[in-house]
């Protein structure tokens, strides 16, 4: 992974342009805050590349299959506190 992290939403799916197995790694923490980033690992080429963001940072929740992909449920997100 191009950055260490755990608590991740992990899951397998395969790529409908290329057929290409790959696993999506999604949210985590990475020891300093809880991130948004996705990377995408195709194992045929044993290659990462970077995926969309997801909308908030979130980490320790699950990933469960939904027909040729996964859904991430639960898990927390940390907000910043509105100051006023």
């Amino acid at each position: 992974m191009p950055e260490a992290k755990d608590a991740v939403y992990c899951g397998a799916v395969v790529n409908s342009t290329t057929g290409h197995q790959e696993v999506v790694v999604a949210g985590g923490y990475n020891g300093a805050r809880y991130t948004d980033a996705v990377d995408i690992y195709t194992v045929e080429t044993d290659s990462w590349r970077t995926g969309n963001n997801l909308p908030s940072g979130a980490a320790h929740g699950s990933s469960v299959p939904h027909g040729d992909t996964f859904l991430i449920v639960g898990g927390q997100v940390r907000h910043k506190t509105p100051r006023g």
